[in-house]
């Protein structure tokens, strides 16, 4: 069977010492991100589609929720802000370890795994606005969303506050799972995935 892919985004908070954004706190969702993902999975294969994952890689939600996704076989579609010689700047607050996780995936990722690609976000575009471009990138690939995040909107236009907004306006099916509060789960046209 030819197998169609079918695209979900995904957005997730990255690592604070906020309430709901402490790396154990997002690692705690890996439970519920599994089952959505694997449901999804599960049904689309029924339909003769593939779930694709389409995502950025900063630290936290999206670096779990990729190295998910390859570990079910699932094909990532990353888009990056910037080249990885400047994005892996962005991690240099949270340690050399959380670095070797994105350096694996985006190797990965790099080397096709699954059929997954790799799109960086042309140099001229400068910062913040590259981490904007990503946003809507995701948001023009995919049919479908996936939210790791603790339900509080920062107000940033390219954080997942942003993405989250943008989601709820449109007409698109979705699954928002919490940090803070792990049985508020928010979703429309996916209710059998959460």
């Amino acid at each position: 069977m030819n197998n169609l892919r079918f695209p979900v985004g995904f957005s997730g908070n990255r690592p604070s010492q906020k309430s709901g954004r402490t790396f154990v706190e997002i690692e705690a969702a890996r439970p519920m991100l599994e089952v959505a993902m694997r449901g999804m999975q599960t049904e689309l294969l029924t339909e003769g589609q593939m779930l694709s994952l389409v995502c950025s890689a900063a630290a936290g939600a999206d670096t779990m929720a990729c190295e998910l996704a390859l570990e079910m076989g699932v094909p990532v579609n990353l888009i990056l802000p910037k080249r990885r010689e400047r994005f892996m700047k962005d991690f240099t607050a949270y340690g050399p370890q959380v670095w070797k996780r994105v350096e694996w995936l985006l190797e990965a990722v790099e080397n096709n795994l699954h059929g997954s690609s790799v799109e960086v976000v042309p140099d001229s575009v400068n910062e913040p606005e590259c981490y904007e471009w990503v946003n809507r990138l995701i948001l023009a690939r995919s049919r479908a969303f996936l939210v790791v995040w603790d339900g509080m909107d920062t107000g940033l236009p390219a954080g997942t506050g942003s993405l989250v907004r943008k989601v709820r306006a449109g007409d698109c099916p979705y699954v928002f799972l919490n940090t803070q509060c792990p049985d508020l789960i928010e979703s429309r046209g996916l209710s059998r995935y959460s």
